[in-house]
């Protein structure tokens, strides 16, 4: 019998991912607006936070 499939493909984990990320900044007290401006400047340059 195949194994199922994971239904969660690569891209989905991405935005899964970015998601968090959003969610942490404002659970943190950024803004909507000023989470949205930090995890877009992480997703367009690439770099990962620690």
């Amino acid at each position: 019998m195949d194994e199922p499939t994971d239904p969660m493909t690569a891209l989905a984990e991405a935005a899964t991912g970015l998601h968090e990320l959003f969610q942490s900044f404002v659970d943190a007290g950024f803004t909507r607006a000023e989470a949205l401006e930090v995890v877009k400047a992480i997703a367009v340059n690439g770099q990962r936070p620690t």
